[in-house]
């Protein structure tokens, strides 16, 4: 049974402790004050003492015999049975997980002759381009940025009018795992993740954070929903733009404040826009055709004033406007809808303010507060946004928990009130979520809600996660807007996570106490060796808590975390450690990201199957043509991901029929690519002469495969066997080769880690 020496999942403790029966978990929870999470069973009744002490009884006799079911069974063990890895193995799956790349017979040869000699191995591995393309995938979803969807940022989040289109969703999706590349790049500490106020930014993530920080809603209340508020309208209520398809207006002029054409801008299908949609008669889409110019402001503008962002953005956007000739209300009133019936409808009717090179102008772009002498980033200045790497702003832009992909994915309401979200920092900052076990340092701390505080139950979490949110909801509205009502901005957030109480009213508190957290090092030590391993480590693992604090003594130098778990048998198995006597040493399915990246870089094909695109299932306006290709049979593959409220990352490890049939033809795709490629292709095998398939088949078991010599006389015995099988049966030496191909790229050597 095991139970034993089995670390709980959801808290501290042993499910068993063989050491003391009364403190493992399978009992403390069923006491009155259980040391974390709710008292057990859940939502029945709570057992009596007599049956309580039964449980204890049963505990004890299982710690006694080693966890041996009742009736005999297995010899008695309080730990799973381990075998070390050999260094052959070892250094296939280290160099796998940190580039995709296969060993070479050198590598393993150094390693088994001296294990000291991987060191020096896992330095050079950690310089190549590979290892940084590994890292950031890795990022993207340990701070949990790679799951946003244009439909999650739909009313929910900033004005909530527009869904980003696909280049920018993917802007976002990588714009934080880029980010944390550039710092580990530049050597910063690696809990500046937390504080960061840079961020790599394109021109048109840097156009959407300045619409954003100038388009916003107040808070919803229970009598309806928040009330839009454009930042220069309020400033100004004279203010208002216009379009021409008269007068050729360089962009730079309509941006620019000291331009006598400042928020003019160039349209040169303005007379062509109309559409006979919602009720707009073809009378009056050619009425509304001959109007040049459009002007928007508070009179004319279909919303007033406070829509007078909503439609600039749209049209920069190239989709509609909506604009009445003569103010809205009175009699000569005409209702134009240029560019369409359908808001966010990412139906491009005219020339869009942005290119296509600025979804890929990557630079690192330093959020400052806005103020008097640095006026607030203009988002329609498009020009000017691109010659510059500062924006000023007046919301808080701070670390992995305010950006537009965290927002998306964690939106709040009038009954949440910001708690999922600040649930979902402490569990990528920190490891750990509010289950109820800290111990209540303090019971009436600002921004507990009352209704909470009465039910004991519940208290036990919201006493700390109350206070906490306030942090989001005193500088945020419900829709991630700058929180401007005093009746929230007054209430700040305090700091209550184990043990910890600290008070700030500005997120750069909250991301400097979880980058000051004790656990900090240790979640993350976690979090890589997860992922390493497809398996949990015990952060009560003697060697973690060592790698760990080599992590934090190092200054939090990721690199050096990295060299230390990859050359520490947690990864390695080559000696036993707590963590693998607990959970196994599992050899899992190469899941999506480390399939593909294998693929890709052992091959020579580099990003085959489109891991740095948005693909079928997740984009909208820039789809991928269907069919069997690799990235899209690639997207369903199972991938690394992340769920609201785990703490732990989601790791498919097991094969199903899924699985083989989505690499059976991935590999048969990449097949044509590499073998007997025609025309302008390079192939990197050849079935020309009976020599070149003997010298294919070993190049695919050598380099592709990453077997050494030690290991490779079965596999090229198969592989060389079914080539002969197959030109047997009256296929071409290409077709026999090619299929040769596909069953090495099926071997538990390419699509498991670990073998």
């Amino acid at each position: 049974m095991r139970l034993v020496g089995v670390p709980s999942t959801e808290g501290p403790g042993l499910l068993i402790d063989p050491a003391a029966p009364s403190d493992s978990v399978l009992y403390t929870k069923l006491s009155v004050a259980p040391p974390f999470g709710a008292r057990m069973p859940m939502g029945k009744t709570a057992l009596d003492n007599e049956d309580i002490a039964c449980v204890l009884a049963w505990i004890t006799e299982q710690a006694s015999d080693g966890g041996v079911a009742e009736g005999g069974g297995s010899t008695p063990s309080s730990s799973i049975p381990f075998e070390p890895s050999t260094a052959a193995v070892y250094v296939t799956k280290v160099k796998t997980i940190l580039t995709g790349l296969a060993p070479t017979a050198a590598e393993i040869d150094a390693v088994g002759a001296n294990a000291s000699a991987l060191s020096n191995l896992v330095t050079t591995w950690m310089q190549l381009p590979q290892y940084a393309t590994r890292m950031e995938l890795f990022f993207a979803d340990a701070f949990q940025q790679s799951q946003a969807s244009q439909t999650s940022f739909k009313t929910v989040i900033d004005d909530g009018t527009f869904t980003p289109n696909d280049e920018l969703l993917l802007n976002f999706r990588q714009s934080f795992a880029k980010t944390m590349t550039a710092i580990v790049g530049a050597g910063q500490p690696f809990n500046t993740a937390a504080t960061t106020t840079s961020f790599m930014m394109t021109t048109a993530m840097m156009e959407y954070y300045a619409y954003a920080d100038a388009s916003m809603v107040t808070d919803a209340t229970e009598s309806g929903a928040g009330q839009a508020d454009f930042r220069f309208y309020d400033a100004d209520k004279s203010w208002s733009w216009s379009v021409t398809s008269k007068t050729n207006i360089p962009l730079s002029d309509s941006g620019n404040p000291s331009s006598p054409n400042y928020l003019t801008f160039y349209c040169p299908t303005l007379p062509t826009i109309y559409e006979q949609t919602d009720g707009q008669t073809a009378t009056t889409a050619a009425y509304c055709g001959g109007i040049d110019p459009v002007v928007e402001n508070a009179g004319t503008s279909f919303g007033l004033g406070s829509q007078l962002g909503v439609w600039l953005y749209s049209y920069l956007r190239g989709e509609n406007f909506w604009f009445f000739d003569h103010d809205q209300g009175q009699g000569n009133a005409t209702w134009c809808q240029a560019g369409g019936g359908t808001t966010d409808s990412h139906n491009v009717t005219h020339p869009a303010a942005l290119t296509s090179a600025d979804y890929g102008d990557w630079r690192m772009v330093n959020i400052q507060p806005a103020s008097a002498s640095a006026p607030e980033s203009r988002f329609f200045d498009i020009v000017g946004l691109r010659a510059t790497s500062t924006l000023n702003l007046y919301e808080n832009r701070v670390g992995y928990f305010t950006t537009p992909s965290f927002f998306s994915q964690y939106p709040t309401n009038i009954s949440n009130q910001g708690r999922g979200i600040t649930n979902q920092t402490m569990i990528v900052g920190l490891g750990r979520a509010f289950d109820g076990s800290d111990p209540i340092t303090v019971s009436n701390a600002p921004g507990l809600d009352p209704a909470h505080a009465a039910n004991t139950a519940c208290f036990q979490c919201h006493w700390s996660l109350d206070p906490m949110r306030r942090y989001f909801r005193s500088n945020y509205t419900l829709n991630f807007s700058t929180q401007q009502d005093p009746t929230q901005t007054s209430v700040p957030g305090t700091f209550l996570f184990d043990s910890v109480v600290n008070t700030g009213p500005s997120m750069v508190n909250l991301g400097q106490q979880i980058a000051n957290h004790a656990e900090f090092p240790i979640a993350w030590t976690q979090k890589l060796c997860a992922w390493a391993n497809s398996a949990p480590c015990s952060a009560s693992d003697p060697e973690l808590l060592r790698v760990a604090a080599v992590f934090s003594s190092s200054n939090f130098n990721w690199n050096t975390l990295v060299h230390e778990l990859f050359t520490s048998p947690l990864v390695t198995y080559a000696s036993a450690t707590a963590s693998a006597q607990a959970s196994g040493t599992p050899v899992p399915i190469a899941r999506r990201a480390q399939l593909c990246t294998t693929l890709g870089n052992r091959l020579g094909l580099g990003d085959v199957c489109g891991l740095q695109a948005l693909q079928i299932g997740s984009c909208s306006t820039s789809c991928p043509a269907p069919g069997a290709t690799v990235p899209n049979i690639a997207a369903n593959l199972p991938s690394d991901g992340y769920s609201r409220g785990a703490v732990s990352a989601l790791y498919v490890n097991d094969p199903d029929p899924f699985y083989r049939s989505a690499a059976e033809q991935i590999c048969a795709l990449l097949a044509d690519k590499v073998v007997d490629v025609g025309g302008a292709g390079t192939s990197l095998y050849s079935s020309s002469t009976p020599a070149s398939v003997t010298s294919s088949v070993a190049d695919m078991v050598h380099n592709f495969m990453g077997l050494d010599s030690s290991r490779d006389g079965m596999p090229i015995s198969i592989l060389t066997s079914h080539y002969a099988a197959a030109t047997n049966a009256g296929s071409t030496p290409t077709i026999a080769l090619k299929s040769t191909f596909t069953l090495a790229c099926l071997s538990p050597w390419v699509v498991s880690i670990g073998q």
